[in-house]
């Protein structure tokens, strides 16, 4: 898979773990109030950090589920059945 010889290693050049980081942040933008968007981008961070020692196959499972729920939060805001 493009620049990954085996999914079960890690990533070599850590671009899964920068984009679980930041699919997780935009997954906390939608979040109420200022102590739960911090909370959730520290523990973004916290697992992105943590995602450079894991198999690259289960960081895109994670960052691919991450990135979804972001897509649905934007599609169910675009059509007002979530506030």
């Amino acid at each position: 898979m493009l620049w990954i010889p085996d999914l079960s290693a890690s990533d070599p050049y850590y671009i899964l773990p920068i984009l679980l980081v930041v699919a997780m942040i935009a997954q906390s933008a939608g979040a109420a109030d200022m102590q739960k968007r911090t909370g959730s981008m520290a523990m973004a961070l916290v697992f992105g950090a943590f995602a450079t020692n894991f198999a690259s196959g289960l960081v895109i499972y994670i960052c691919v589920g991450a990135i979804l729920a972001v897509l649905q939060t934007r599609v169910l805001k675009y059509f007002k059945i979530m506030q």
